[in-house]
């Protein structure tokens, strides 16, 4: 798995590390997969970020206290710890601001919350 081979180059970083741990003991990416097939497009198929990533993502701009889609690309092009949470490899390009704000367009806000509800209990922070 891409995400076991970045975390052997770089410095693991707690947080991130156990975070992924119990996302994916959750079952997190599948929960993901399942709650957003509706908004997938029968012939076109699912957007470009998987909703389990994009649902990382919007962890990471909750958890930086960032809600701007070019604020949040820029942090994961910029931290190699961030690079690791998504499982972006160092030669791979991560998501940019347009694909942010476009995945975030099509999934609706009870989704959303959904999502990151199950998130956000990994965390142990509230959303609201």
């Amino acid at each position: 798995m891409v995400r076991r081979r970045v975390a052997q180059r770089l410095r693991v970083n707690p947080f991130y590390s156990r975070l992924n741990k119990v996302l994916d003991e959750a079952g997190f990416d599948r929960f993901c997969e399942d709650s957003c097939g509706g908004f997938y497009h029968a012939k076109l198929g699912r957007p470009s970020l998987p909703p389990g990533l994009y649902f990382r993502i919007m962890m990471i701009g909750f958890l930086k206290g960032s809600t701007a889609s070019a604020a949040i690309a820029w942090r994961l092009a910029d931290s190699l710890t961030l690079r690791q949470f998504l499982s972006t490899g160092l030669d791979e390009a991560t998501p940019d601001h347009v694909t942010i704000s476009r995945t975030r367009r099509l999934i609706d806000g009870e989704t959303h919350q959904l999502n990151l509800h199950l998130g956000a209990a990994a965390t142990g922070r509230r959303t609201g």
